[in-house]
């Protein structure tokens, strides 16, 4: 019966309508592939055997530059460079600073680097290609640490609802560690001291706070095995303490495994039964932002995942501080290129000058003064006539 009615209904047309035609995009334009056919390319075969992260990074990117650049079929430097030059301009919508409108432009020339694993270079050239001159200058922007740690870090801890919650924020930092990684960390990976003291953390991979899988570290620079804090360490025993006490039965594969099994939004806060901050990241950035609002913002995506990394970054700012060589704060914050690190640095010290910079400002053609390096102090070159005469000005 229900079949007749719905033959009958659609022999009438009185409820049925035709769906609308798209015009869909051009896949060749004047003999060559456009940058919407590429992206697709690129995002079919080179995408998927990247990690999660990644493929969320280049989808999310691709979709504006392929919306934005939908009447352009063989788009040239410029209608990059201009189409994040918009979008960085005040109250523009999801509004990019210099290193992430650097981030877009990187992953368009990605979308160019693959095609010409495809397509001769006579048919497809990257318009990116010249990174440098296509490059917004990132070191204006210093990574934002919390303004008074010694001050809020106490008001922060006193306002978290328990033991794990305190741990997280500790373990973010005194081991400057990411968010994805602090919620991959097990059991397992953490180390006790002997004689109730003292002990080591192994990171391993990240997790995803939506997930339950322990994936690759960000980098090969990211896997360490560190040693902890002695806060880290308390809060860490306090945690395993409270675990103890709980009954175990019928946990979660994710909460019996990860010390910070948190998800992004845990479903009571999504079905107006907040959990306080006992189960999700969400809400214990709310309480985060109502203790220190200017030290975590709220960001046009509303989550608080990047509010998080100020954390990491105000241990960071402690290295700067404090004038540990750039190695070695490289090494402590797990970066892979010593480029991120300098980002804390580049701002106080400035760029480093080499040898033969110094040189050259001299009119020499060696450095005779033998500057030891770039760290360290230089010691002047020989003097002309002319300066020894007189005294240093």
């Amino acid at each position: 019966m229900r079949g007749q009615m719905k033959s009958q209904r659609g022999k009438s047309g009185a409820k049925k309508s035709a769906p609308k035609e798209q015009t869909p995009l051009p896949l060749m334009f004047n003999g060559a592939p456009t940058f919407d056919r590429l992206a697709e390319d690129f995002l079919s075969q080179r995408v998927p055997m990247m990690r999660k992260g990644s493929r969320a990074y280049y989808a999310s990117k691709l979709k504006w530059w392929r919306a934005v650049l939908a009447e352009k079929p063989h788009p040239v430097a410029g209608d990059f460079v201009l189409a994040v030059v918009e979008r960085m301009k005040e109250g523009a919508p999801g509004r990019l600073n210099e290193v992430t409108a650097n981030q877009y432009l990187k992953a368009a020339s990605a979308v160019f680097k693959h095609a010409t694993q495809n397509y001769p270079l006579a048919v497809v050239r990257n318009p990116l290609a010249e990174s440098k001159r296509w490059t917004f200058d990132e070191r204006s922007l210093k990574p934002v640490a919390l303004k008074d740690p010694e001050g809020t870090l106490p008001r922060l801890l006193a306002a978290m609802p328990d033991a794990r919650a305190r741990a997280l924020l500790l373990v973010l930092r005194w081991q400057g560690l990411r968010i994805g990684e602090a919620c991959g960390i097990t059991w397992e990976a953490v180390r006790w001291g002997g004689g109730g003291s003292g002990g080591a953390l192994a990171v391993l991979g990240q997790r995803d706070p939506d997930g339950s899988e322990l994936t690759d570290p960000k980098a090969k620079a990211s896997a360490a095995t560190m040693p902890l804090h002695r806060d880290v360490v308390r809060a860490l025993r306090a945690v395993r303490a409270a675990d103890a006490l709980a009954d175990e039965r019928g946990l979660s594969e994710r909460r019996a495994r990860f010390v910070f099994h948190y998800a992004a939004r845990c479903w009571g806060c999504q079905n107006a039964r907040p959990c306080g901050g006992r189960m999700c990241l969400d809400a214990l950035m709310a309480i985060c932002r109502a203790v220190a609002p200017e030290d975590f913002p709220v960001r046009a995506a509303g989550r608080g995942a990047k509010a998080w990394h100020v954390l990491r970054h105000t241990l960071g700012a402690d290295l700067e501080r404090r004038g540990v060589a750039m190695g070695v704060a490289q090494r402590v914050l797990r970066h892979a290129s010593i480029g991120s690190t300098g980002a804390y640095f580049q701002k106080v010290r400035g760029a480093q000058l080499s040898t033969e910079d110094m040189a050259a400002a001299w009119g020499t053609n060696d450095s005779n003064g033998k500057t030891e390096s770039a760290e360290g102090f230089a010691v002047g070159g020989p003097k002309s006539a002319s300066q020894q005469g007189r005294g240093e000005t």
